[in-house]
């Protein structure tokens, strides 16, 4: 086999693998955070004495889920540098953080 068609591995740059695992970090982080914050704000939506409560108590979270994408911005990272995966990703631990919360805030088990 002829030199010129050997598979090589490129440098393995430590710098550059730790910048971007901590802006990974810091995004999970921010949409752990909105989740929370947007959980609280529907539960105290919830809270107000009307007939349909429910519906507006959605609100929030659903806005919230068009905001995720600047939460990558917030941390560092160019558009260019956003993979879809790691914006589903994000959708989805938003979603679910948000679900989770404001499901146990408004149905306390500890009570």
């Amino acid at each position: 086999m002829p030199d010129d068609k050997k598979f090589k591995f490129e440098e393995f740059d430590e710098t550059k693998y730790a910048s971007e695992m901590l802006k990974n970090v810091k995004v999970t982080l921010i949409t752990v955070f909105a989740g929370f914050l947007t959980a609280v704000v529907s539960r105290l939506i919830w809270g107000i004495p009307i007939s349909y409560n429910v519906q507006l108590a959605f609100i929030p979270g659903i806005i919230g889920l068009f905001f995720v994408k600047y939460f990558f911005r917030w941390a560092g990272f160019s558009p260019e540098d956003i993979k879809i995966s790691r914006l589903l990703w994000s959708l989805f631990l938003y979603t679910i953080t948000w679900i989770i919360i404001w499901t146990v805030s408004v149905n306390p088990p500890f009570v």
